[in-house]
């Protein structure tokens, strides 16, 4: 296993990670990939089978205390990502277009 880091794609102006996703990139990564997303990314399933997204708190109600286990879990293992995320953006590492 790799935790690698890749840009894929990027757009000009403000687009939401998911739209990106979905117009560029969701064909092109094999199932064999396991993404782990935020919650932004609601239907990824549909897109991406080897995905890992937070559970929602249904309606009214509250979460078991084994669904909060695996968010936490899951954001702990995001997190790192989310700080790359950041530097890039801080840094303006990746070129942004004239708008």
């Amino acid at each position: 296993m790799t935790l690698t880091i890749i840009c894929l794609a990027q757009a000009d102006g403000w687009v939401h990670d998911f739209q990106l996703f979905k117009d560029d990139i969701g064909d092109s990564i094999g199932d064999d990939i396991l993404l782990k997303v935020d919650s932004g990314y609601q239907g990824i399933e549909d897109l991406h089978t080897n995905s890992r997204i937070p559970i929602k708190k249904p309606r009214g109600g509250e979460l078991l205390e084994l669904e909060k286990s695996y968010n936490r879990r899951l954001a702990r293992e995001r997190v790192a990502i989310e700080h790359v995320n950041r530097t890039i953006k801080t840094f303006r590492q990746i070129p942004e277009s004239a708008e």
